[in-house]
């Protein structure tokens, strides 16, 4: 029996509503669905529905068609006599809890299915959990203080393939898939004139035509990647000649940062502009719901099914999707249902035409962006005299998602090898002295010569007579003296032989000398000495743990204070370096974070 259904907070079965009219309910593809019912206005159910955080559950057909809230109430006493209640879908109860804070997640190697959960995590009554997920892409968000029926629902709009939500309210908690919509295969459904439609509206959309695409993806500027090394040099993809024909050339821009090789980048821009190069075409039908008498699924039209339309008076046979569906009156007119029909499904037309509404968002609206940068330092250090990083980091980081330090040793470098003194000062030297010296004998010789002297005896010395004398140190020059009477005197030629010895005797002495200031010339030069073994890495004054051999790790950790696991902004960091010898250090710490892009001036 169809039939309306109030459930208590507990989701405990409150009370049937006999007396329900006006119930309908509407299931778009990607949107919350909704659902209105209305009760005499004294009837004394109506007291059941008024507490906030009761459930609405619509049977039809004994099938679970959505369970739903209560969220706004009209009473029409004179009039109709009805209090009308209008109810959304029971997902949004994730809307009543927020994720407090800045919260950037996704990226490489965080997957669709994790986001999802890190989402969902955030509930306080676990209402809700992952069931399927048809998707692995590795974007990143970002949300600030988003509640979480916002940004669940935010996720599978960056895709460009089609998705659709599906919920399953027999498990506890409530499980919630996202499923991809298949787009090939044989209908699921079908719509026909003469057999279960009723009326046809059709429109016919060309606003967002595109015969020729510009693909852009990683990076930006003149450093952007293009899908000119996969196209021939060619930056863009154009429709066939035949589209071109018809259309004429109608451009288009695609950017997806994401992609980061040409050919994979080619390949979803390909599928792009297979989509913009036609109209897009929607079907508004009236229809007649068979699958309650024929319980054939070929004839239950539902949301995110493949459907066929036919209707021959306007020479119509299309396979389209079916993007929403209306039950205007679930216990009057059970047979009436109302359907929107598409070309393309709806999510997926949405976002392709507003591609690029949402890249001028993106390129304008200043929330940020991922970026690096670098800190080095390279010398020699020692023990007493280690390496010492100031680390800055700016006001404007959003989030600090790593500061990766590496860094290499190598032996102790000096660039001189002696350097100038003033010089001046006294200095003595000790000589151990002592010992006895000998001169042997030796011999001299005269030419001979006349000479006349006065009367009596006189005694004249001749100096500095050609001779040498050797001894046991060497060779002195010294005195000779001769005693002549008076008269006239011959001195022939003659020698002189002389034998004796020469006993020298010297003492322990000290010399006594003075280095006048002076300068000493510097050798210019690159010379190594010995390298360290290990180091010691001190942040916050504490030791780093490191394993022995490793040289790269990530220091955000230990920069972090140890309450609030937060790094200081706008301070700098002092990251001490300490060898345990002589050697030369390159140190290098990249930090990866997410900075504002809001403040300051453009110069």
């Amino acid at each position: 029996m169809d039939r309306v259904e109030i459930l208590n907070r507990n989701e405990g079965l409150e009370a049937i509503l006999g007396n329900a009219k006006n119930v309908s309910y509407t299931r778009p593809l990607k949107d919350a669905g909704r659902a209105t019912f209305a009760l005499p206005y004294n009837d004394p159910k109506n007291k059941l529905c008024e507490p906030y955080g009761v459930f609405v559950r619509i049977v039809e057909n004994e099938k679970w068609k959505g369970l739903y809230i209560p969220e706004r109430d009209t009473l029409d006493k004179t009039g109709t006599g009805l209090v009308t209640y209008e109810a959304i879908h029971a997902i949004t109860t994730l809307a009543h809890k927020i994720m407090p804070g800045y919260h950037q997640v996704g990226g490489r190697g965080f997957p669709t299915r994790e986001v999802l959960e890190y989402i969902l995590s955030f509930q306080i009554v676990k209402r809700w959990q992952l069931g399927r997920c048809a998707f692995s892409r590795e974007f990143e968000y970002a949300w600030n203080s988003a509640n979480l029926y916002a940004a669940l629902f935010s996720v599978p709009p960056q895709f460009t393939q089609d998705y659709i939500w599906r919920y399953d309210f027999t498990t506890r908690p409530w499980t919630i898939h996202l499923d991809a919509t298949k787009r090939d295969g044989e209908p699921e459904c079908y719509v026909r004139r003469g057999k279960n439609q009723r009326g046809i509206v059709r429109t016919v959309d060309k606003s967002g035509l595109c015969t020729r695409l510009y693909c852009y993806g990683y990076g930006e500027g003149d450093n952007q990647l293009t899908i000119a090394d996969a196209n021939g040099g060619v930056i863009y993809l154009e429709s066939p000649p035949e589209i071109i024909a018809e259309y004429g050339i109608l451009e288009g821009v695609f950017i997806d940062r994401r992609f980061e090789i040409a050919e994979n980048l080619k390949e979803r821009g390909g599928v792009i502009l297979a989509e913009l190069q036609e109209p897009r075409v929607e079907y508004s039908i009236e229809a007649v719901d068979l699958y309650p008498g024929t319980q054939n699924p070929i004839d239950e039209i539902d949301t995110g099914k493949r459907a066929r339309i036919i209707d021959e008076d306007i020479e119509l046979d299309e396979k389209t999707y079916v993007i929403e569906i209306t039950k205007p009156d679930v216990l009057g007119h059970k047979s009436a249902i109302n359907t929107t029909l598409a070309n393309k499904p709806s999510s997926l037309a949405d976002t392709i035409t507003s591609i690029a509404e949402r890249l001028h968002y993106e390129q304008l609206s200043p929330q940020g962006a991922t970026c690096a940068y670098a800190y080095t330092f390279s010398g020699s250090i020692d023990p007493t005299h280690p390496a010492r990083l100031k680390v800055f980091l700016p006001d404007n980081l959003v989030h600090i998602n790593r500061l990766m330090m590496t860094f290499s040793l190598g032996p102790f470098r000096a660039y001189s090898k002696s350097i100038a003194t003033g010089g001046g000062g006294g200095s003595t030297s000790s000589a151990g002295g002592g010992g006895r010296k000998t001169s042997e004998a030796s011999s001299i010789s005269s030419s001979g010569q006349s000479i006349t002297l006065p009367a009596g005896t006189v005694s004249i010395a001749y100096t500095g007579l050609p001779y040498t004398e050797q001894s046991s140190d060497g060779w002195r020059d010294h005195w000779h003296q001769t005693i002549f009477g008076s008269g006239n005197q011959s001195l022939p030629p003659h020698s002189h032989g002389i034998a004796h010895t020469h006993d020298t005797d010297i003492p322990d002495h000290d010399h006594n000398f003075t280095i006048p200031q002076h300068a000493h010339g510097i050798e210019y030069g690159i010379y190594e000495g010995p390298r360290a073994n290990n180091v010691a890495v001190y942040v916050r004054g504490e030791r780093v743990p490191i394993p022995d051999g490793v040289t790269e790790f990530d220091i955000a950790p230990y920069m972090a204070d140890p309450e609030t696991r937060t790094i200081s902004r706008g301070t700098h960091h002092e990251i001490r370096i300490e060898p345990d010898n002589l050697s030369y250090i390159d140190v290098t710490i990249t930090a990866q974070v997410f900075v504002q892009s809001r403040g300051g001036n453009l110069y």
